[in-house]
């Protein structure tokens, strides 16, 4: 799945991915400050994930992002708790929940004091640093369908540090209903997702960007005076993606390692279930024969034996999710290489042709 890339300073650009079902929104439109913040808060930290909180309004058939703000690392939390003296003779266990405390006070306090200064302080999702090969992990499944059981209009803005020179890449996901529904039929616990595609997890959210009237007075004022800033980026032009192409190959090999560790979960399971189902075949068979000769004898029926699956307890049974979730995982990542290589060669054919047009004027 690869990134699209927007123009931050474009007014109104807007992507449109392909429709995989329908949404409650036509499309998300965010602030260009807000979207800056957001991505100069991941990029600064990078390669460290960080998160934050999306504000904004619900208004007809779009989502308005007008402001966000950072979330605290957890860990800076609780390392300033374990180095305060009111809380050395906590356990670590304890300091974790006091992390935990202390970082929904964080959010509970940012957002009163947005309401004081009269901003937008609703909560419409979250941002975040993510790869989009690993969009569809378990974790962002699961905290996105949480989130929009309570904000049912909750959005995940990822931002993909690593997509490409020069570019900008990010996406807006909502949960499918297909997903939405079969986490709610199944009480939160997803066992059978057989009719689930991959493709059926998330949504992505055509974005829209917004200037205001004077940002746009700003950047046309600022264009018309300074025209030497005017000049094309070239670093788009770069054909060297050793790197990024490396990183994706890294994630790919590491996704078909799991992917294949998840099977021979599956293998494993299927293996000692074959086994206790003929196992307790076994014993119908011999105690139907035992009740054939106790009739004929005149003695009493003796009961019949049930499944006994205690046994399966000692192997994990593998999540079905899990498996869709790495197979797409490594779809994605595939398409990513492709789609650098296809890049690289556009690029080198470009440098070619030109180079022999070169050549051929000398």
């Amino acid at each position: 799945m690869s990134g699209r890339n927007i123009n931050a300073f474009t007014t109104d650009s807007a992507v449109t991915p392909k429709p995989q079902s329908s949404f409650k929104h036509s499309y998300v439109e965010i602030d260009s400050l807000a979207l800056i913040k957001a991505l100069k808060h991941c990029k600064d930290n990078y390669p460290i994930p960080v998160n934050g909180q999306l504000l904004g309004l619900d208004v007809g058939d779009k989502l308005e992002v007008t402001n966000c703000f950072p979330y605290p690392q957890k860990r800076d939390i609780y390392n300033s708790l374990s180095r305060d003296k009111t809380t050395t003779n906590l356990s670590e266990k304890e300091l974790e929940e006091k992390a935990d405390e202390e970082f929904v006070k964080y959010q509970d306090k940012m957002t009163d004091l947005l309401h004081d200064i009269h901003v937008d302080c609703f909560a419409i999702g979250w941002y975040q640093t993510l790869h989009f090969g690993d969009v569809q992990s378990k974790e962002v499944i699961d905290n996105l369908v949480i989130y929009q059981e309570a904000v049912d209009k909750a959005i995940m803005l990822g931002f993909d540090p690593m997509s490409s020179t020069g570019e900008i890449s990010f996406k807006a996901y909502r949960a499918s209903d297909q997903l939405l529904e079969l986490y709610q039929s199944n009480s939160g616990d997803v066992k059978n997702v057989s009719s689930l595609k991959g493709t059926e997890i998330f949504v992505e959210v055509p974005i829209v960007i917004k200037n205001s009237i004077l940002s746009e007075c700003f950047l046309n004022q600022y264009v018309l005076d300074n025209p030497s800033q005017n000049v094309g980026v070239f670093d788009i032009l770069d054909a060297d993606h050793n790197k990024q192409l490396a990183h994706n190959l890294d994630v790919l090999s590491q996704s078909l390692e799991a992917l294949a560790e998840n099977q021979e979960k599956f293998i494993r399971y299927q293996r000692e279930h074959t086994k206790l189902t003929q196992h307790h075949k076994q014993m119908l068979e011999r105690r139907r024969l035992e009740n054939e000769q106790g009739e004929l004898k005149g003695e009493p029926m003796l009961p019949m034996p049930e499944l006994d699956l205690s046994a399966l307890k000692k192997v994990d049974k593998p999540s079905q999710l899990s498996t869709i979730i790495m197979s797409n995982e490594c779809a994605n990542h595939t398409r990513n290489v492709s789609a650098l290589c296809f890049d690289n060669i556009a690029k080198m054919s470009l440098l070619f042709h030109r180079m022999s047009a070169v050549n051929k004027g000398n």
